[in-house]
């Protein structure tokens, strides 16, 4: 499990694995720019990976093949890997170190580890790297990383049985903001951000702050759920219930806002979420800054009105974030910015392929 990869082969594909999807993106640096090349979405039928546990390695096995042979834009080349981890099985903690970074010992990490993680060190796999030190009158810092090791493995398998070679697993959060943040991620004058990421079965809460990863929340608002809520009440087909969360959304001049009053109670537990996360950010770290704004990303981000919701309920700046903001596209291909969001995570491990400054 890396945080900040040292090595890639310039043609390494970037693949983003969750319970309802497989994303996956290949890029190249020409002039110094980012230019994405490849890419592909295929969703996944329920029951093949479960909490971001593998349960039916088989069928995923078969799933990314095809993910991995039909590409838009150019065919994919190598077969290097760079993937992430599922958030709700990694544990992210930012730990002060005892002394400076350059007295750290061999020993200094694991014995820190071991007092805040909640399960036994031998049983997990772990990294870790130093985070920018703004204040030289505070402790320096570090931001570390644990998953169980069987989740690792079986990753690791489902790679391998497929004919490909990870040579990276990243947290997805640090893909995430990579992204986000892909001018200058370390840039001290990046405000206190709170980045909500709606995915098809869970949400991410992360806040940036100090040029790093506070911390991070799963939560159980999701945009299954939400085209769920729509469905039933509606009684509409899947498909009709896509079309209705993205164009009406919370738009309460479309659709006589019924699909806004339908959504109000699951929005509010949204809010609340939301709330929490922030209240727990200004108890729990005391060099905490104000935050000042909300980026909303991933695929579930992508339905009307939700920034605007947000923003009047939480009194916040609110932006969806567009993941091609400083990413040039190949020739011939095509992507637009609500559906590049659902490539967020895919495009920020492939940006780390190509510039180590992203990593």
């Amino acid at each position: 499990m890396k945080f900040s990869p040292s090595y890639f082969r310039s043609n390494t594909i970037a693949v983003d694995v969750s319970d309802r999807s497989l994303k996956c993106a290949q890029m190249q640096r020409k002039k110094g720019k980012a230019v994405l090349t490849s890419y592909n979405i295929l969703s996944l039928e329920e029951g093949l990976l479960v909490g971001g546990e593998i349960r039916q390695e088989d069928k995923l096995r078969e799933r990314l093949y095809e993910l991995l042979q039909n590409p838009k834009g150019s065919p994919f080349t190598g077969n290097q890997v760079n993937a992430c981890l599922p958030e709700q099985k990694t544990f992210v903690k930012l730990i002060d170190l005892p002394g400076d970074l350059a007295s750290a010992t061999a020993d200094t990490i694991p014995k820190l580890l071991e007092q805040h993680i909640p399960v036994p060190l031998d049983h997990v796999y772990y990294d870790w790297m130093a985070v920018p030190r703004t204040d030289t009158t505070l402790p320096q810092q570090i931001l570390a990383a644990t998953i169980e090791q069987s989740i690792v493995d079986s990753y690791l398998r489902l790679f391998e049985h497929a004919g490909l070679v990870p040579v990276s697993l990243e947290v997805e959060a640090l893909a995430i903001i990579r992204t986000i943040f892909r001018e200058n991620p370390k840039d001290p004058a990046q405000p206190a951000t709170l980045v909500i990421d709606i995915g098809a079965s869970r949400s991410s809460i992360m806040v940036y702050d100090n040029q790093t990863v506070q911390f991070t929340v799963s939560v159980p608002v999701s945009a299954h759920h939400i085209r769920s809520v729509i469905q039933d009440t509606l009684q509409l087909t899947e498909s009709q219930a896509e079309k209705a969360m993205i164009i009406c959304g919370l738009n309460e001049r479309k659709g006589k806002g019924a699909v806004r009053i339908i959504l109000q109670h699951t929005m509010l537990e949204l809010v609340q979420h939301i709330r929490e996360a922030i209240n727990f950010y200004y108890d729990h770290f005391p060099r905490h800054h104000t935050i000042e704004r909300i980026i909303l990303s991933g695929g579930g981000a992508n339905f009307s009105g939700l920034d605007a919701f947000l923003a009047k309920e939480l009194s916040l700046t609110v932006v969806q974030d567009n993941p091609l903001a400083h990413v040039a596209l190949a020739s011939g291909l095509s992507l637009l910015p609500n559906q590049s969001r659902s490539l967020t995570t895919a495009i920020g491990l492939s940006l780390a392929t190509i510039h180590t400054s992203y990593a």
